[in-house]
């Protein structure tokens, strides 16, 4: 997931530095880091639109959020169960 944070990064540098803080905030409440990633995963394509981008920002935010969440489906099954998925 590294790889999409800095791709987040070259894509919309804000956006970057402020899903790179999301997910440190994420990660240090509750020590799970898939946690910090799916939030990230989760606002990215919103924080796009909100800066007024379209186009291929939003596509490529789009589609690395969606692979980020279909990386992390074996997390979420674990995480709804009730089982920790460590930092």
């Amino acid at each position: 997931m590294a790889t999409a944070g800095g791709g987040g990064l070259i894509l919309t540098p804000l956006i970057g530095v402020l899903a790179g803080l999301v997910f440190a905030a994420v990660v240090r409440t509750t020590r799970v880091a898939a946690l910090g990633s799916l939030a990230i995963a989760t606002l990215y394509p919103p924080l796009i639109l909100a800066t007024g981008s379209r186009g291929w920002e939003l596509l490529i935010g789009v589609l690395v959020s969606g692979l980020v969440v279909f990386r992390h489906r074996s997390n979420i099954v674990q995480m709804r169960a009730g089982r920790k998925v460590g930092a």
